[in-house]
């Protein structure tokens, strides 16, 4: 007769760091609803590399903290009067 023997690998600390980060991955789809976007739109981004992910398989995955800096990257400030004026001038 066969002992038997336990199918369940010893935890380790790496184990637990390792299910935390997959647990904190997004969907496309999630990433998609904290942006204020489309699942389309995320999906292109990924398509052209425009933003940082994990494939998982087939799955991609994003870490919140690639995404929130994807959105501050992309940020574009406000014009003021003055600028217009002095990007004007220099036309002239």
């Amino acid at each position: 007769m066969r002992s038997a023997r336990s199918s369940t690998a010893p935890q380790n600390d790496t184990g637990k760091a390792d299910h935390q980060m997959t647990a904190q991955l997004l969907t496309i789809e999630d990433a998609a609803i904290r942006m204020g976007m489309s699942a389309r739109y995320v999906r292109r981004l990924v398509a052209e590399r425009r933003i940082a992910f994990h494939r998982l398989g087939r799955a991609v995955r994003l870490r919140p903290v690639d995404v929130d800096a994807f959105v501050s990257e992309n940020r574009v400030e406000p014009m003021t009067a003055s600028s217009v004026w002095s990007g004007l001038r220099s036309v002239a």
